[in-house]
C-alpha cells in the first residue's frame, strides 16, 4: 500500500507534467522558424494585447532557436515591473497574451486613450509637475476667496476654479497609481473619469464671465429675459448629460459586450457633443459684444476693476486656450478606436500634457494673476442696467464708489471716498444701501 502510494506520488506528477509540456510543445510547434523575433509581454497591463517587439541579441537570438521557446524573468520597460520575456512569432503574440493576462471587471481600456496608458518610466515626473502646479492654482484661488470673503464679498467663481483645481489634484494622482499599478482596473476607470470632466469647469466660468461683458455692452440684448432663461436651460441639460455619460462610461469599464460597449460609446460621444456646443455660446457672446453696434438710448456700463478693454483682452485669451481644449476633446472622442499598439498623434503624452492639461494651467493662472475676481465682480442681485456699475472695486477690491458698506457683514462700515458720477452728483447712502458688497453673482 505505501508502494502504490509513493509510486503514485511520484510518477502522477511526471505524467501531468510531461501532458502539458506535450500540449505546450504542439501549441508553439511553429515558433522554432526563421522569423522568430523577441517578443516583450507585459503580464500587468493590456498592453499585451499588442506587445512589443525587442531586438534580441545575437546570444538570445540562439537560445530561441536552440530550443521551440523560452520564458525568463526580466522587467518590463514599460511598466518597470516584473514580467515574462518569451521567444515568439509574431503571429502567436496575441495567444501569448491571453494565456499570461486574464484580466478580470473593471477592465483596462484596450484602446489607445489621450495619453496612453501611464507607467512609471513615463508619467511619474510629468505627473508630480502638474500635480504641484494644481497644488498652487488650488491654494491662490481659495486664499483670494477667504480674502474676499473676509472683506464682505463673494466672488464664487473662485471658489470654483479651486475646485477644478482640486479634481486636477484628484486626476494627477489617479494617473500617478494607474502607473503603478497599470492592471488595475478600478484606477484606470476612476482616472479616465476624472480627466474627463474636470474641464467643465472651466466651461460654466468662462460663460459666466463672457455673459457679464455681453450684458455690459449690449444691455438690450444682455438683459433680456429670454435670454438668461435659455443660459438656465443650458445648465441644465449640461446637469443632465453630465448625470447620463458618467453612468454609462462606469458600465463600459464593466464589460467586454461589443453591443453594450458600442451604445456606451455613442452615448459618451454624444455627451462630448454637448460639452463642445455648450463652450460655443460664451465665444458667440463675447463676439456678439464685439461686433454688434452700441446702442445710442441706452448705455453701456463697466463693473468690478479696471477698465473694459482689459476685460476684453484678458477674456478673449482665456476663450482662446478653451476652446483649444474643447475642439481636441471633440476630435479625439469622435476620431475612431486605435489599438494600444498604433495610437494617433492626438494620444501621445506630448498632446495629453500639452494641450488638454497644459492649456488649462494657462487659463486658470491668467485668471488668477489678472485677479479676475476684482475684474469681473458684479453686484449681488444685479437684474437690470445699471446695477453692475453701482458698485465699482478699486486696486484693492474695495468698493470705491460708495460709503457707507458692510465690508466684513459685521455692521463696520466703509470710509472709501464717494465718487462723482458722470452727472457730478454724489452716491448717497440710501442708494449704498441697497446694494451691498456682500455680493456673488447676478441673476441670470
Amino acid at each position: 500500500m505505501n508502494d502504490t502510494s509513493s509510486w503514485n506520488e511520484l510518477v502522477l506528477p511526471s505524467l501531468f507534467l510531461s501532458q502539458v509540456s506535450n500540449l505546450l510543445s504542439r501549441l508553439f510547434s511553429h515558433i522554432y522558424h526563421p522569423s522568430t523575433v523577441f517578443v516583450e509581454v507585459c503580464v500587468h497591463s493590456s498592453i499585451n494585447i499588442g506587445p512589443k517587439l525587442v531586438q534580441p541579441a545575437p546570444h538570445e537570438v540562439s537560445e530561441a532557436t536552440s530550443s521551440n521557446w523560452t520564458i525568463k524573468s526580466e522587467l518590463c520597460s514599460t511598466c518597470l515591473l516584473p514580467t515574462t520575456m518569451v521567444y515568439v512569432s509574431p503571429t502567436y503574440c496575441e495567444v501569448i497574451a491571453k494565456l499570461t493576462f486574464n484580466p478580470q471587471p473593471p477592465y483596462v481600456p484596450t484602446n489607445a486613450t489621450p495619453g496612453q496608458h501611464p507607467n512609471v518610466r513615463q508619467d511619474i515626473a510629468p505627473s508630480a509637475v502638474f500635480l504641484a502646479l494644481y497644488i498652487a492654482s488650488a491654494v491662490f484661488h481659495q486664499v483670494t476667496f477667504q480674502k474676499n470673503r473676509r472683506r464682505g464679498y463673494k466672488f464664487l467663481m473662485s471658489w470654483a476654479m479651486f475646485g477644478f483645481s482640486m479634481a486636477r489634484f484628484g486626476t494627477m494622482i489617479l494617473r500617478i497609481a494607474w502607473s503603478t499599478r497599470p492592471n488595475n482596473g478600478s484606477v484606470a476607470l476612476a482616472a479616465t473619469i476624472f480627466a474627463f470632466l474636470g474641464v467643465l469647469v472651466i466651461y460654466v466660468v468662462d460663460l459666466l464671465l463672457a455673459l457679464r461683458v455681453f450684458k455690459a455692452r449690449q444691455p438690450r440684448l444682455g438683459w433680456n429675459p429670454w435670454l438668461g432663461k435659455g443660459i438656465k436651460i443650458t445648465y441644465a441639460v449640461l446637469l443632465v448629460v453630465v448625470l447620463v455619460v458618467v453612468p454609462f462610461g462606469i458600465v463600459s469599464g464593466f464589460t467586454k459586450n461589443p453591443g453594450l460597449s458600442n451604445v456606451c460609446a455613442w452615448i459618451t460621444k454624444a455627451g462630448v457633443l454637448y460639452f463642445f456646443l455648450f463652450n460655443l455660446i460664451a465665444p458667440i457672446l463675447y463676439l456678439l459684444a464685439l461686433v454688434l453696434p452700441r446702442p445710442k438710448d441706452i448705455e453701456p456700463e463697466n463693473f468690478g476693476y479696471g477698465s473694459m478693454q482689459a476685460k476684453l483682452i484678458i477674456l478673449g485669451v482665456v476663450l482662446f486656450f478653451t476652446q483649444l481644449i474643447s475642439v481636441f476633446r471633440f476630435a479625439v472622442t469622435w476620431s475612431p478606436y486605435r489599438p494600444l499598439s498604433d495610437p494617433g498623434w492626438y494620444d501621445t503624452r506630448a498632446a495629453f500634457y500639452i494641450i488638454q492639461l497644459g492649456f488649462e494651467l494657462v487659463v486658470t493662472f491668467t485668471l488668477a494673476f489678472t485677479r479676475f475676481d476684482r475684474r469681473f465682480w458684479v453686484p449681488n442681485g444685479s437684474s437690470q442696467h445699471g446695477d453692475y456699475s453701482k458698485v465699482v472695486l478699486d486696486a484693492s477690491g474695495r468698493p470705491e464708489n460708495y460709503s457707507g458698506i458692510d465690508l466684513d457683514g459685521l455692521g463696520n462700515k466703509s470710509t472709501s471716498k464717494l465718487r462723482q458720477d458722470k452727472g457730478g452728483s454724489t452716491a448717497g447712502s440710501t442708494t449704498a444701501g441697497s446694494t451691498t458688497a456682500g455680493s456673488t453673482e447676478e441673476t441670470l
